[in-house]
């Protein structure tokens, strides 16, 4: 729980909604309202899915927060990120290194006939799960936050200690190219059919 006991929205997803959460809890009005912060890292939210990792419990985690919500007046919002281009692509930033670390029903861990019809299966469960958790209260999803290529913190500290100028950035056509499926094929189905709205940034 984030400010005041009086909740006025929730901020669930993996590593990527741990990062906002205490943004939300500033952007409230009167500010001493709360937030229900609720994130596990590498777990998107999406119901039934399975991990590469054995140690990371998801589907159970999510089914969890499900549950937790279930205590929260249905009039208060939820917010849902989650860095899902990692998921499906892996975690190396750039070209698709083409090595999802999610699955359903069987494991995949490289590009062959079976990747479209995965992207596929992605985007259904993420519509699914969407518009499972929309059934109960307003859903708003975050478009996927820029992936940085480089790991930013060690790289300012290195820059800093050889007195070194730093900057990175990201092209924004780079960042279209890694979330395409996430946008089209998954998000935007979600605010059509599920009454979801997004929040981030837009195509231009």
């Amino acid at each position: 729980m984030y400010g005041g006991p009086q909740i006025r929205a929730i901020v669930l997803g993996a590593s990527h909604a741990s990062t906002i959460v205490t943004a939300v809890q500033a952007a409230l009005t009167p500010p001493e309202h709360g937030v229900l912060g609720m994130s596990y890292t590498s777990c998107p939210t999406l119901f039934g899915v399975r991990q590469e990792r054995r140690d990371l419990h998801c589907a159970a985690f999510n089914e969890w927060a499900l549950q937790q919500m279930a205590a929260v007046p249905s009039d208060v919002p939820v917010i849902i990120a989650n860095r899902a281009s990692a998921y499906l692509y892996g975690n190396r930033y750039g070209a698709h290194d083409l090595h999802p670390v999610i699955f359903f029903d069987s494991a995949l861990r490289k590009l062959d006939k079976g990747y479209r019809p995965f992207l596929q299966e992605y985007a259904d469960h993420l519509v699914a799960s969407m518009c499972r958790i929309a059934k109960t209260r307003p859903v708003y999803l975050l478009r996927p936050l820029p992936e940085m290529p480089v790991d930013a913190p060690r790289a300012m500290a290195r820059a800093a200690q050889l007195g070194l100028p730093f900057e990175v950035n990201m092209p924004l056509a780079t960042y279209h190219q890694r979330n395409a499926v996430v946008w089209a094929a998954a998000q935007d189905r979600a605010a059509k059919e599920c009454n979801v709205q997004l929040l981030g940034a837009s195509r231009t």
